[in-house]
């Protein structure tokens, strides 16, 4: 082969590789995802538009997210422990403080240190917790469906 030219290297299709850099993506986006798994956005581009035509690829993706959602319910749960032990032993230390009228320099750094753990649990709640009719974990469920663009056919406002 004379110098300069290359290669290209053909590889086989592996549908359980290739949605598992589907569920990267979805959880570090398209760049990230492909710096890790060695490819390109275009092959991470290319993997979604294969998912509606190849069952296989589908229903590995389909466990990869089912693995992502299982293992974000699971941290989920452990911040919630968490977090329930430091309010519950926060509480109970300012209390006992606030008991002690002598120690009033220690009670504003453990009041402090509540409330920040209090205001991570709200914006914890609100950013991660499902409400009403949406989706859980919306930025785990997968690329969004593609939609014609242009007008519907049979539209008669379209015509005109």
């Amino acid at each position: 082969m004379p110098w300069g030219t290359y290669r290209l290297v053909m590889t086989r299709f592996d549908p359980e590789k290739a949605a598992a850099i589907l569920a990267d993506a979805i959880v570090m986006g398209d760049e990230q995802a492909a710096k890790r798994n060695g490819c390109t956005t275009r092959t991470i581009r290319n993997y979604r538009a294969k998912l509606g035509s190849d069952p296989q690829l589908s229903e590995s993706f389909r466990l990869k997210k089912q693995e992502l959602q299982a293992a974000h319910d699971a941290e989920r749960m452990e911040w919630a422990a968490a977090r329930s032990v430091v309010l519950r032993d926060g509480l109970s230390k300012l209390r006992e403080l606030i008991a002690m009228a002598n120690d009033v320099d220690h009670i504003h750094p453990v009041a402090g240190a509540i409330k920040i753990v209090g205001e991570l649990d709200i914006a914890h709640t609100a950013l991660m917790e499902p409400s009403g009719d949406e989706q859980p974990v919306a930025h785990l469920q997968g690329p969004a469906a593609a939609t014609p663009a242009g007008p519907a056919a049979g539209d008669p406002e379209a015509l005109h």
